[in-house]
């Protein structure tokens, strides 16, 4: 005799029932029964017994259980329907046939990875607070803000150490060890990827030291190069003339400290020699210039010079007047403003310097022409009292272009 067809579910009832497992069953729902009669709960527990039947009657009806087995998928007695058992096998199988294809995609892709073979070129604005850096440019034995952005595009773009020369990461120039920038331009090479350019910056700026950010991020084509397509560079420094030294203020500003035995600074003759530094000159007394370097030009020109004058109180947030009285001076902020293509090494903080000298009446008229000549060394420059400024008072605001993205641009 044939075995007959099994139905929709696939029944299995137990040949050989517990006596025990009834017995207990049978005293345990007279016992409910009781403690119900007891506590007058018959109606919230009748109520409880109808949702349960009616759940358990839709779950007969989707097949998801049998009368008298119960739930699908449990072992020993629960069995599931012949039709769901195919239905999960297939999902199961092609499910991790897509997660060994997508396992097996990552590991060939990490493989490819150790050699940058597409590549586009990228340009950005960075920021940073350059107290605890040595500089922009990369240097071996020192934390520097090149060093600390190559780590990061390294990171992200899952490149060893021996691909960094391959970033080819180009700032539009080099500031010293505890200067500042708002807007320092700089070029990379990074290989092509389907990232929109926001949000790989969010992903470099999540690597970066708090100290250093990326304002903007642009694709560029190969003929943009953040120094040599440089047209202008705008710095400023700030100076805090006497009073009390806000802490914000500490790292970001040149501070002159209120003293009997420092001279007064007259802002009208530092003004009158600010105006003489702009045009062609011989900077060679101006600067860190090194004689040794035969080649090199010290001529530069200097496009602007501004020099904005503000109360005491504009570095508290405050209206004018509304300073700390501490019984000395009044407290003035002197920020300078220079504009150029390009300035030699330390040659901002020098003539910040000068200037410096040249309000507090170290420097007359005529011996501030005379460094403008570039006859004097920089001992020379020393001894006429043109100290070179601290560096935490000077920012690279902005890099101008005549073509790239446009918040670089003219």
């Amino acid at each position: 005799m044939p075995a007959a067809k099994p139905g929709k579910f696939d029944w299995n009832p137990n040949p050989n029932p517990n006596p025990f497992l009834f017995f207990s069953t049978f005293f345990l729902c007279r016992n409910l029964i009781n403690f119900i009669l007891r506590f007058d709960l018959a109606l919230p527990m009748a109520a409880a017994g109808g949702c349960y039947a009616a759940g358990c009657c839709a779950l007969v009806l989707k097949g998801w259980a049998s009368p008298s087995t119960g739930f699908r998928g449990s072992r020993g007695g629960f069995p599931i329907s012949s039709r769901y058992r195919r239905r999960t096998l297939r999902t199961l199988v092609k499910r991790r046939s897509v997660v060994g294809h997508a396992r097996a995609s990552s590991s060939s892709a990490s493989s490819t990875s150790t050699s940058i073979v597409s590549s586009s070129r990228y340009a950005c604005r960075i920021a940073y607070e350059g107290t605890h850096f040595a500089g922009w440019q990369y240097q071996t034995n020192e934390v520097s803000v090149a060093s600390t952005l190559e780590k990061a595009l390294m990171k992200i773009g899952n490149l060893p150490a021996d691909e960094r020369a391959a970033l080819a990461l180009v700032g539009a120039g080099r500031t010293d060890a505890g200067v500042h920038a708002n807007g320092q331009v700089a070029h990379f090479t990074f290989p092509q990827t389907a990232m929109p350019t926001n949000i790989l910056q969010k992903g470099i700026n999540a690597l970066l030291p708090t100290t250093v950010r990326i304002r903007n991020l642009s694709e560029v084509d190969d003929t943009f190069h953040a120094r040599y397509g440089a047209r202008r560079k705008t710095y400023t420094y700030l100076i805090v003339d006497g009073g009390i030294l806000p802490p914000h203020y500490a790292n970001r500003a040149y501070y002159r400290r209120p003293s009997s035995k420092r001279m007064s600074l007259n802002l009208d003759r530092l003004t009158e020699a600010a105006s003489t530094l702009v045009g062609t000159h011989d900077f060679a007394s101006l600067s860190n210039f090194d004689p040794q370097k035969a080649g090199q030009s010290t001529v530069r020109t200097v496009d602007r010079v501004d020099v904005l004058i503000r109360d005491g109180a504009w570095l508290w947030g405050e209206r004018e007047g509304g300073g700390v009285d501490d019984g000395s001076p009044p407290q003035r902020t002197i920020e300078l403003t220079f504009e150029g293509k390009s300035f030699l090494n330390k040659q901002v903080r020098v003539m910040v310097g000068a200037l410096v000298a040249a309000g507090e009446g170290r420097l007359t008229p005529d011996m501030f022409a005379q460094l403008l000549l570039g006859d004097l060394d920089r001992t020379g420059t020393n001894l006429l009292g043109a100290q070179t400024a601290p560096a935490c008072g000077l920012t690279l605001q902005r890099v101008h272009y005549a073509e790239g993205p446009a918040w670089c641009t003219l």
